[in-house]
């Protein structure tokens, strides 16, 4: 699907501030798996649900199958509505269907 950005100290408060900005394996892994359980939480169907993440990039990778595309946009926006997660690289697998449209807010909308 693609890398997504998101403002990194905006949204869900899964970790300490401390553990989000440490480059350390240990946090690293807890943080992804605090952002795995936040995707799962969501239930969309997801199989084989795989995430990393890299606190000093502030990127999350998720990676498995899911049920469909609208599923798969889902848990990209759930990962990246983190706080410490500026990107999201979303390579779930999900059946061939037309990507949704993206449209950037501005003031006037």
């Amino acid at each position: 699907m693609g890398l997504f950005s998101f403002i990194k100290n905006a949204g869900e408060k899964l970790f300490g501030k401390n553990e989000a900005a440490a480059n350390l394996p240990d946090l690293n892994r807890k943080a992804a798996d605090a952002i795995k359980a936040h995707v799962d939480a969501q239930n969309l169907g997801l199989e084989g649900l795989a995430v990393t993440y890299d606190g000093a990039s502030g990127q999350v990778t998720l990676a498995g199958n899911a049920p469909s595309q609208e599923a798969a946009e889902k848990a990209g926006l759930a990962a990246g509505n983190v706080t410490g997660v500026a990107h999201v690289d979303n390579n779930l697998v999900a059946p061939a269907a037309e990507e949704s449209q993206f449209h950037d807010v501005v003031s006037g909308d």
